[in-house]
Parts: structure tokens; C-alpha cells; sequence
């Protein structure tokens, strides 16, 4: 579906910004109507769904490739639920959404039909190795014998179908449901299930195996042979004090495999949730000798006790409560020249570290105008995206500084409550649900034109 916008000033835009010797001047060039019925956990916590109110447009949930945009998401309303996958050339301003809908549903949560579960997203990827296109979705730490049925949720195409014409962009072109990655291997108790793929085409999966604060968190790459055999990529399942689960995430950003994290203890007097930053590394194929801290010295996976990592005390240094409360993962980014960027939340205050290139000292600085979102470098620029008032607001800074200024703020059209986005090739695509009423609500893509330029 199309929509065709025609307004007058729809956003505050600053005049052209220079940043470290390049420009930037975001425009939004597109915005299409993927569905208008995603489904939407509505109610009260605890008795309509549990944790949080997100299931579409949430998670891992879009792939930008080849031309084309991959989204993935669950109908709504909650007497629906069914797995979604939308599809659209982005290069082709008159292309029409294409969207295959699954016999599979949300399981909801521990399995009762009527109440939503916000960690049971649907993970999307295409591999350009075979043109295939990968389905995870809807686990939480379910295992076989309470679960048979639905303990582990893989589905993948026939290889070719990822960029078939629109026609033949249908629900047979994916083999059936699996609960494997590879054949004879256990994969009971999975949650979190996320992607990252290589200039190459391979996907490398991450998921975690157990539960808050005792979870074993695993990767596996899919190459030319298909997919490898997982391995322990960080062991939180080890002796009280000092076991933990992972909360963060895995992008690649100058060829390099990046991950970001912080983390939650099974014991945890000193905090609400989650602490500390993290970070580690890993080059190309990204196994287990293939690992790096912060300082470029190799690490032993799987990693046991997470301070071998870790690189600043947020709640320490910013908190304000007692315990000090963090409830999500942190956003990060690594510049092409090493300037290494993290934002945090503590005690409803953003919160950022970085490092400059060259540097082995982080600084950090609280509230003020640190984004929260989506974090991103491109060059020497820092881009920050949020929600302002509902809409799409940008800022930028330096790279290695903490210099923020407000360069772009959508301020017509819909509103959303929350969204995902993904830059690529210096365009920004964002993914997100409209602020409506109900258990079903409309979901959209918007693309921006950053216009970064070096001066």
C-alpha cells in the first residue's frame, strides 16, 4: 500500500550542519503503509499481556538488501496473532508492499492464547550467499515436554526465493516449520533470537539459552555449507555471586563483528534489571579464537565472569536511586577510524561513554541532549535517532565527543508509540507502529536521506 504526501513543512530542519568536515541534511523521501492491523499487546500488564506492550515492529525485525526491504510482524488483534512478512523494493518509489501470512501464531504468554508475551519476536535475515530469507520467532525459554510443538520456531526459503518477482514472493517458497538450525541438535529454552549479516552474505545468529540472570547466550554463522554448529559465546550460568544473562546487542559496523551489552545478575541487590557496559569484538569467520576486548587483546570464549569485559559502572557513576535501575540493553557504535560510543539509561537519565580514537581513557557525561534510540556512525559523524512527541527526531555530533545538536524533527503525519531502524548507505529506514488505539495498529517504513557529504 502507498501513501501520497503532500504537506507543507513537516518537519523543523536546522540550515545545512557541518560536522567534522562533513555535512548533514536528513529529508524524509518516503513513508508507505506496510499493514494497518499489527498486532499490539492493549490492556494492563499482567492481565492482557506480560512485560512489555511491543510485538511488531520489535526485536530483530527488518532486513535492507539487494533493493529491497524485509519486515516482519504479528497480525493483529490478539484473536489473530498470526506470523507476518512483509516485502517492497525501496529503489522503485511506485512499489507495492507484498506480505505472505503464516498458519503460525503467537503462542502468548506460556502458551495461554488470551495474554501476549513481548519476548517472543520475530527475527528476520536474508543471506546474498543462496538468496534465502530466515524466520526465528516466538520463543521464550520454552522447552520440548511442556512444549513439543513450539519450543523453537525456524523457518527459511528455498534458496533463490529472497528477490523472486512479487507474484512468486509466496508462502510456498519457504520450507515448513523447523525446531533446528542444524539436524540432531537441541535447542530447547531459546529467547532473543537476532541476526547480523556480513558484507559476504553470512548471517550470524545470537540467541540465549535459559532464563533472566542464568542464560547461556550462543552464536552460529550460515555460510555456503549451511548453518555451523552453535557455540558458547558467553557462559552466565556459572556459581552465585556472579551469574548473569546478556542484555545487548550484535552489529557490524568496518568489517568487524561488534557486540555491546550490558548485563543482569541472578542476584542483584545493587540493581533494578540490568549494569554495567560491555564489549567485545570478533574479525571474520567470528568463531571462537576470533574474539577481542577493548584494547585489541584476544578473549577466551566462552567468556565466564562478565567483568573480563566490561567498561564502565553506570549505575555507580549516575545513579540516583537505591538500587539504581537500567531495564534495557544499551545502544552502541564503533566509528571507522575506532571512536568507540555507548548510551545508557539510568534512572530515566541517558547517559553516554565514549572513547575517542587513539584514546584508552572513556568519558562520559549525563542528560542534557544525548539521544536515546538508535545509535549509528557514519564517517566522522554520530547519528542519533528517537521519538520526539511520537515522530522521528535526529542529532548529531562529532565523533569522540559528546557534542549534540538537534539537526532534524518530523513534526506532521501519524505518531507512533516505538520503532526500529536500520541505516544503510547513508539512508535511514525506520520501522514503526502508529500510536492508535486497540490490540490491532497500523505499522510504517519511512526512509530519510541523511545528504552526508564530506565538505
Amino acid at each position: 500500500m502507498r501513501l501520497t504526501i503532500i504537506c507543507l513543512l513537516p518537519f523543523i530542519l536546522l540550515p545545512l550542519v557541518t560536522v567534522s568536515g562533513q555535512s548533514i541534511e536528513p529529508a524524509m523521501i518516503d513513508e508507505s503503509l506496510v499493514a494497518t492491523d499489527g498486532l499490539y499487546f492493549a490492556g494492563e500488564r499482567g492481565t492482557d499481556y506480560q512485560f512489555g506492550s511491543r510485538i511488531s515492529a520489535h526485536g530483530d525485525c527488518m532486513a535492507i538488501v539487494n533493493g529491497f526491504v524485509f519486515v516482519s510482524w504479528y497480525r493483529g488483534g490478539m484473536d489473530r496473532r498470526n506470523l507476518m512478512l512483509s516485502r517492497r523494493r525501496v529503489d522503485t518509489p511506485e512499489a507495492e508492499w507484498v506480505t505472505i501470512e503464516f498458519p503460525d501464531r503467537h503462542i502468548g504468554y506460556r502458551g495461554d492464547t488470551t495474554k501476549g508475551d513481548s519476548h517472543n519476536t520475530a527475527a528476520v535475515a536474508v543471506s546474498m550467499i543462496d538468496s534465502t530469507v530466515h524466520l526465528l520467532y516466538d520463543m521464550h525459554a520454552y522447552d520440548a515436554e511442556n512444549f513439543p510443538d513450539h519450543y523453537f520456531n525456524y523457518r527459511v526459503t528455498a534458496p533463490g526465493a529472497a528477490f523472486v518477482a512479487d507474484a512468486d514472493f509466496t508462502r510456498e517458497r519457504f520450507n515448513d516449520r523447523r525446531d533446528y538450525l542444524v539436524e540432531g541438535k537441541n535447542y530447547e529454552r531459546t529467547t532473543y533470537p537476532g541476526f547480523v549479516t556480513d558484507a559476504q552474505g553470512r548471517l550470524i545468529v545470537g540467541y540465549r539459552l535459559g532464563g533472566s540472570g542464568s542464560g547461556e547466550h550462543l552464536l552460529a554463522v550460515y555460510d555456503s555449507t549451511g548453518w555451523n554448529e552453535s557455540f558458547s559465546w558467553a557462559q552466565g550460568r556459572i556459581p552465585l555471586p556472579h551469574r548473569y544473562s546478556v542484555y545487548g546487542s550484535m552489529k557490524m559496523e568496518q568489517g568487524k563483528l561488534h557486540s555491546g551489552f550490558s548485563i543482569r545478575y541472578a542476584e542483584r541487590e545493587k540493581y533494578v534489571y540490568n549494569s554495567g557496559l560491555y564489549y567485545a569484538y570478533a574479525l571474520p569467520p567470528y568463531g571462537l579464537t576470533d574474539w577481542y576486548d577493548v584494547d585489541d587483546q584476544p578473549i577466551r570464549l566462552p567468556i565466564g565472569r562478565a567483568d573480563a569485559v566490561q567498561l564502565a559502572t553506570p549505575a555507580a557513576d549516575y545513579g540516583t536511586a537505591e538500587p539504581s535501575r537500567t531495564s534495557s540493553g544499551p545502544e552502541f557504535t564503533v566509528s571507522g577510524r575506532g571512536d568507540i560510543h555507548f548510551i545508557t539509561t539510568v534512572d530515566g537519565r541517558n547517559v553516554h561513554y565514549w572513547r575517542p580514537a587513539g584514546s584508552q581513557r572513556f568519558s562520559s557525561a549525563v542528560g542534557g541532549v544525548i539521544p536515546s534510540g538508535k545509535l549509528y556512525s557514519s564517517g566522522d559523524i554520530l547519528i542519533g535517532v528517537e521519538l520526539s512527541d511520537g515522530r522521528i527526531r535526529i542529532r548529531t555530533a562529532p565523533v569522540g565527543t559528546n557534542d549534540w545538536q538537534t539537526v532534524y524533527t518530523k513534526t506532521d503525519g501519524p505518531q507512533f508509540s516505538h520503532f526500529r531502524s536500520e541505516l544503510v548507505d547513508g539512508l535511514l529506514y525506520a520501522y514503526l507502529q502508529e500510536q492508535t488505539g486497540g490490540d490491532a495498529r497500523p505499522l510504517y517504513l519511512q526512509i530519510f536521506d541523511l545528504k552526508l557529504t564530506r565538505q
